[in-house]
């Protein structure tokens, strides 16, 4: 059957950046069991699309659907689906059960396929598995799966290179460049129901990320400043502490995601949180060194023998608290991240430079 030109997958990844990039051995896989096979992938944003792209794996269709955007076009667009008729249907290992059983059971696929048929999903996993070894145990059923471990990787369009090289300027590609992602990663919610309660459960704060900085101008190094519009107003803070100069290239809310991925692929090194920009520096070959606490990096970090994590040493009762309670609750003021220090980066990321 894997030869059959007839053969329809639908395969859900509706999820952020990082997800995105951890699926891309599960969907390389699937190409290579189902070589003829129409693959469609659904996403949720358009950047996400631009990674899937930058993967080289041959996707057929790749369509981005916001669920929740308009209810009206969401269901006339689920409708069109079904009328495809999926042979396989597949979701995120990150989608949880009710969503990914009543997603499917619009579509109707004639074969059902994942974690959520024995009612599992990622965070029931109990940090067994990493997002990407969870979505290749996903389609365990119709693919066998190589023993050794498939990293993600993702190549930057040379085009999107070369502009972004003439940006950082030709005495700063002399030098080492380190990215700096200076965002605080998405926000949770304490109140999901009412939408209230906004928490960077991630964050490392833009002071720390500007003392970091301060401390790599001392060395002959640029910094890259790595962000999205969001993160305009963290801009803001760092332009206020640290007088700008030929060796900082500010990027933050100026760079598409096919930008930000040929970026990622000219620094040396590339700082930030638990972010997807993390995942995407780290599949393009660059060195990476994240912050993490709440959230396991052994199951939500890069995925490569290339990440290093900073993760604060002394015992918390709670740690690891991402799908629980503590997540967003935090009786400990967060000191699994507060506890990590600028110098503590810095001597990081140097120790990386020199490797």
């Amino acid at each position: 059957m894997s030869n059959n030109k007839s053969v329809k997958i639908l395969v859900e990844l509706m999820h952020g950046m990082g997800d995105t990039v951890c699926a891309i051995p599960m969907l390389a896989v699937l190409r290579q069991h189902f070589p003829q096979a129409e693959l469609t992938v659904l996403t949720k944003f358009s950047i996400a699309n631009d990674i899937l792209e930058a993967s080289q794996v041959p996707i057929d269709i790749i369509h981005s659907f916001n669920i929740y955007k308009n209810l009206g076009d969401s269901m006339a667009y689920l409708k069109k689906l079904r009328g495809y008729h999926f042979d396989y249907g597949i979701s995120s290992c990150i989608t949880s059960v009710r969503k990914a059983q009543l997603f499917m059971k619009i579509v109707r696929p004639q074969h059902v396929i994942g974690l959520q048929n024995n009612k599992l999903f990622f965070d029931s996993l109990d940090d067994k598995y990493h997002f990407v070894e969870a979505n290749l145990l996903s389609i365990k059923e119709i693919c066998d799966i190589p023993e050794q471990s498939m990293y993600p990787g993702i190549c930057p369009d040379e085009q999107c290179v070369a502009d972004i090289r003439e940006k950082i300027g030709s005495k700063n590609l002399k030098r080492k460049i380190i990215g700096i992602c200076i965002g605080n990663a998405d926000y949770s919610l304490k109140n999901r129901f009412f939408r209230t309660g906004k928490v960077y459960t991630r964050a490392w704060g833009i002071q720390n990320m500007t003392k970091l900085i301060q401390s790599l101008l001392n060395e002959d190094v640029a910094v890259a400043l790595i962000g999205g519009k969001a993160e305009l107003p963290l801009l803001d803070y760092v332009k206020e502490n640290i007088p700008m100069n030929e060796r900082i290239v500010d990027f933050v809310g100026k760079t598409s995601i096919k930008e930000s991925i040929a970026l990622a692929s000219l620094c040396d090194c590339v700082f930030g949180v638990d972010t997807g920009m993390q995942h995407i520096a780290d599949a393009v070959g660059a060195k990476t060194v994240s912050v993490f606490g709440p959230t396991n990096p052994h199951t939500h970090g890069a995925y490569s023998d290339r990440a290093i994590f900073l993760i604060h040493r002394e015992e918390c009762p709670h740690q690891y608290c991402y799908g629980t309670p503590y997540y967003t609750n935090c009786p400990k003021q967060r000191v699994c991240l507060s506890a990590i220090s600028p110098i503590e980066a810095f001597e990081m990321v140097m120790k990386r430079l020199s490797e």
